[in-house]
């Protein structure tokens, strides 16, 4: 199965074998980089361990450094809410406009 979709979480594991996994910043930028406009979504967590950049730092890096990478739909399953508000708040402001959905503590694999 071709992967088209990057999950960027460092605790919960991907819902299903579709998705690319980045486990740190550094992780998903190395993914996002090797393969490029390949993903059509990606799911994000805000945190990403103690003292690491988080899904924040990720989402900022693509809009401000490479834009053409950003997908089409864009979920956010934070359970830190004030995070997640964060990243969304970045697609807003970036006028770049993919649809965001928004996932908290009720996150369920089900969902996506």
């Amino acid at each position: 199965m071709d992967r088209t979709r990057l999950w960027v979480d460092d605790q919960r594991k991907p819902p299903d074998e579709s998705w690319d996994w980045g486990r740190t910043f550094l992780t998903a930028v190395e993914l996002l980089i090797t393969h490029g406009s390949v993903y059509d979504e990606f799911s994000l967590d805000h945190d990403l361990g103690e003292h690491e950049p988080t899904g924040f730092d990720f989402l900022r890096w693509v809009v401000l450094s490479r834009p053409d990478l950003l997908p089409r739909v864009i979920r956010i399953h934070s359970a830190n809410p004030v995070g997640a508000a964060n990243m969304k708040a970045v697609i807003e402001r970036s006028g770049l406009y993919p649809k965001i959905t928004m996932y908290g503590t009720g996150f369920l694999k089900g969902d996506l």
